[in-house]
């Protein structure tokens, strides 16, 4: 689920996400967006990301919004 996604991917997204900020790589996100703060919120928006069905069901809403063409990169 989830819940268990975010804590495996935890150790390596934390540390990725505080390097970018630190960077500054979040001063040409759009108002309110951030790559600080809780990883839950960093990533709710950013990545596909659960178990088999919730992530084939957050594909299923970008193919609602029209989108044919899904660019993977798997880091881990």
């Amino acid at each position: 689920d989830w819940s268990t996604a975010i804590e495996t991917v935890r150790p390596a997204l934390e540390s990725f996400y505080a390097d970018r900020a630190q960077l500054g790589h979040d001063r040409d996100l759009p108002q309110g967006d951030s790559l600080s703060g809780p990883l839950e919120e960093i990533v709710r928006s950013r990545l596909i990301i659960g178990s088999p069905d919730e992530c084939a069901k957050q594909i299923e809403m970008y193919k609602a919004l029209g989108i044919e063409n899904i660019s993977m990169r798997m880091r881990w």
